[in-house]
């Protein structure tokens, strides 16, 4: 795709299509009807050449990748599969697990065949510590179920009445766990040895949607579980944060002999570990990165797969209405505050939000396509909205296999109620001791 060199010899006018050039927040303008320019990137201001190069290129290709998504999976029938970037991060996983092994029957060894106290024993037991420290980790309940408020079906009987057939309706299991947290955001994960399955919905997005719009976010996220995407991440951690682990931990000081005031033999161990220890390091940062590109890179085709998965179930309409929405989330998000009245909260924010929604509703189109700008990196987990809405476009239309009815739409309103008003109480607080400064 053709793009301006610079911002001063962009025209007004495409020169593909002849449409005027279009632009939003001071942005490179670019064609909303063919995308001329929208692959245009400009570099950071203070970086080398080769630093620009490099932030450019890996943009460009980020943009690449988005459109490639699109064109693979619009046809609507791909599903998740083995690939061969999760292999690779599955079998380096699964090596890596091999270290801490190691350490660990080394020190034990060591521990056992010293017959005493003594220099063995010293080294078994730090041999057992960097086994402790190179462990596997997973993430645990407790910390997932910090700031969030539980929910229970006991207490919210119509919203887990809703999640339950929208699980069905994606072939995903039911959350074990479910909570409201103050983020414009929702997510699942897997918690513990035990694998328990955690649904986390941003109250503010709730507030925001409409009713067939958070059955598409529901959808959407227990597509996950239903792809087993959170286990598939368990199992290629390993890849993705372990070479980064090992590089700080060779990783040799900055200052010289001379700063750090040693001589003799220790000076030349510390010449020869930042000689050798910082080219360890330049290569374990490397395969860090790498894993870390193959890793998103698969993330992002899961997020693709559970849009259309979500649209199934929400239908297509209510789905591309929520991605859309996401684009404008950075815009219409300030009209969640503090300054709301006690118990109106939930009906101020709506009628506020639908506000900026009209205030904006030029500007939407704008914003969604610059998204693909914007958010194109290799490095992202998400496709950009702007990618996610053009892959709904062109996979074939569904309609909706869950549909939420006035009235319970009222019931869901009311059980959201009780923790709209507490994030209400939440910002306002914060606000008050942000004007105490």
């Amino acid at each position: 795709m053709p793009s301006a060199k610079t911002d001063t010899a962009t025209p007004v006018l495409c020169p593909k299509c002849q449409s005027r050039l279009v632009s939003e927040n001071e942005a490179t303008p670019w064609c909303a009807r063919c995308e001329w320019n929208l692959d245009h990137f400009p570099a950071p201001q203070g970086l080398n050449w080769v630093l620009r190069w490099l932030y450019v290129r890996e943009r460009r290709l980020g943009f690449t990748s988005g459109t490639g998504l699109v064109r693979e999976l619009a046809t609507g029938r791909a599903r998740p599969t083995l690939r061969l970037g999760t292999a690779v991060l599955v079998a380096v996983s699964a090596v890596l697990l091999l270290l801490p092994l190691a350490l660990l029957a080394g020190g034990v060894w060591l521990i056992a065949a010293s017959g005493g106290f003594g220099t063995q024993i010293i080294l078994g037991l730090l041999l057992i510590a960097a086994a402790y420290w190179l462990r596997p980790r997973v993430d645990r309940l407790k910390d997932l179920k910090h700031d969030t408020y539980p929910l229970s079906a006991e207490r919210q009987p119509e919203l887990f009445a809703l999640i339950a057939r929208t699980a069905a309706a994606v072939g995903a299991p039911m959350p074990d766990h479910v909570a409201l947290s103050d983020e414009w955001n929702a997510w699942v994960a897997r918690a513990g040895v035990r694998g328990h399955r955690v649904l986390v919905l941003g109250i503010p997005a709730l507030v925001a949607l409409s009713p067939q719009q958070t059955v598409a976010l529901l959808a959407h996220e227990l597509g996950h579980l239903g792809n087993a995407d959170p286990r598939r991440r368990l199992l290629t951690r390993p890849a993705c944060t372990m070479f980064a682990v090992l590089a700080r931990a060779l990783r040799p000081p900055r200052k010289d002999a001379w700063e750090l005031r040693v001589g003799g033999i220790l000076a030349v161990v510390l010449a020869a570990w930042q000689v050798l220890g910082g080219a360890l390091c330049r290569v374990l940062y490397s395969a860090h990165i790498g894993m870390n590109l193959l890793a998103e890179r698969t993330h992002r085709r899961a997020e693709a797969l559970a849009d259309l998965g979500a649209a199934g179930a929400a239908g297509t309409a209510a789905t591309l209405e929520l991605v859309a929405d996401m684009a404008m989330w950075p815009v219409i998000a300030p009209v969640v505050d503090g300054r709301t009245a006690p118990g109106a909260a939930q009906a101020r924010w709506r009628e506020g939000l639908a506000q900026a929604r009209e205030r904006n509703a030029e500007r939407a189109p704008r914003l969604l396509q610059l998204s693909n700008r914007t958010d194109a990196s290799l490095f992202s987990s998400h496709p950009a909205p702007g990618r996610r809405h053009d892959l709904l476009k062109a996979a074939p239309f569904q309609q909706a296999a869950v549909v939420v009815t006035p009235e319970q739409a009222l019931r869901l309103d009311a059980e959201l109620n009780p923790y709209v008003e507490a994030l209400r109480g939440e910002l306002a607080k914060r606000q008050r001791d942000f004007e105490l400064l």
